[in-house]
């Protein structure tokens, strides 16, 4: 399309250009999601060509903000004149569903939201172990190479989940990065994980590797080892049917394990559960959990559930009153005894222990006048034996 603008034709593409030149963008103080910080926030920055004519400006009398967020904004980069503008006084930048290709981390930024763009560069002015970013989301783009994101040693929290960081990933592709506490793998169809040179990531307590495509023959538990401080491992959603989960165990530091939305057969899958569960392991379903296939306690599985003892069925206490206001069955004549009070025994019984004291009693009589009649009858018949007989 030409435009007609006085002597001069001006393409589309050149009035484009000309419109985004004046272009002015000034941002308003806010408080965004659950962030107590507040933001100076941009809305609707949409660069798609050259930004060298855009200015940016903040709120007149306003000091200069930390914290800077970027929201209904569509462009390839973070523009030059902003970054300049915001200098090393930029602390916390969001820039997250904007489109982006590219960006920057500059020398004082500490924390980077970043995600759901479709980044494939990421420009570091910081390294080593000294450097300020401590926050690092990246979720959501398309990173294949990440060797300058490792640049950031004093990283603690690091999330590259939904990239696409190959086949086979090394652990010691993190060497060095001794703060991290957290690292997000998540949802990058890794099917290999490997530790080759033992890295021990001294301060990791949480590693997600879920949503993948690990495989029980890919994965040796012992790769974790070194991982003297971890404390949950996310193994859940990727295509195992089976895992030397005794092996777990050995992670002396481990206290919860995710193991759902895999392919485990229903009693093996309970084998395993109850078994880390005894040794005090913790396995939490997670969820709500969408089964595909069977679910047992929350957890989804293959084969058959195996079944649960059946527990007693409760009172009803309406059942209970109804039994209690029925008559008491008549007694018959023949079975009654006027002196068998609640309680007490019944007189058929008293008579025979009567009867059987009585008995008792005769005998020891009977017995005793016997033997008085042999003692009687045993001194009448007593001769003194001869050579006894005293002379007189």
């Amino acid at each position: 399309m030409l435009v007609l603008c006085g002597s001069f034709f001006l393409s589309e593409q050149s009035l484009q250009l000309f419109f985004i030149a004046g272009q002015e963008f000034q941002c308003s103080l806010e408080k965004i999601d659950s962030s107590e910080d507040e933001h100076c926030v941009f809305r609707d920055v949409n660069l798609k060509a050259a930004t060298s004519g855009v200015k940016f400006s903040y709120p007149a009398g306003a000091p200069k903000p930390t914290h800077v967020a970027f929201l209904s904004s569509s462009m390839k980069q973070v523009p030059s004149n902003f970054l300049n503008l915001a200098g090393a006084e930029l602390k916390v930048l969001r820039v997250e569903s904007c489109g982006l290709q590219s960006v920057t981390i500059g020398s004082g930024l500490e924390a980077l939201y970043a995600k759901d763009n479709t980044i494939q560069t990421i420009i570091v002015h910081q390294s080593g172990p000294d450097g300020p970013l401590r926050t690092l989301d990246l979720s959501g783009n398309s990173l294949k190479d990440i060797s300058n994101v490792t640049k950031c040693q004093a990283l603690e929290t690091l999330n590259l989940g939904g990239n696409d960081l190959g086949d086979t990933l090394e652990l010691n592709k993190f060497k060095g990065m001794n703060n991290l506490r957290k690292l997000d793998l998540s949802n990058n169809a890794i099917n290999y994980i490997d530790n080759t040179g033992n890295t021990n990531l001294e301060s990791l307590e949480d590693l997600d590797l879920s949503h993948n495509n690990i495989l029980p023959s890919d994965l040796n538990i012992q790769i974790f080892y070194p991982l003297t401080k971890l404390q949950t491992l996310r193994l859940n959603d990727n295509l195992m049917a089976q895992l030397d989960y005794n092996l777990l165990l050995s992670i002396k530091s481990l206290k919860t394990v995710y193991l759902n939305g895999n392919n485990f057969d229903c009693s093996y899958l309970e084998r395993a559960l109850q078994h880390l569960q005894t040794n005090n392991l913790q396995t939490p379903p997670g969820g709500p959990y969408p089964c595909k296939t069977k679910i047992m306690d929350g957890f989804c599985c293959t084969g058959p559930v195996p079944t649960k003892p059946t527990a007693p069925a409760p009172i009803d206490p309406k059942t209970t009153t109804e039994r209690a206001n029925v008559p008491p069955t008549p007694v018959p004549d023949s079975a009654k005894d006027g002196d068998n009070d609640a309680g007490s025994a019944p007189s058929w019984l008293w008579f025979g222990v009567g009867a059987g004291v009585a008995a008792l009693v005769i005998a020891a009589i009977v017995g005793f006048v016997v033997w008085k009649n042999q003692q009687k009858k045993a001194a009448t018949n007593y001769r003194v034996p001869p050579g006894n007989l005293e002379l007189s």
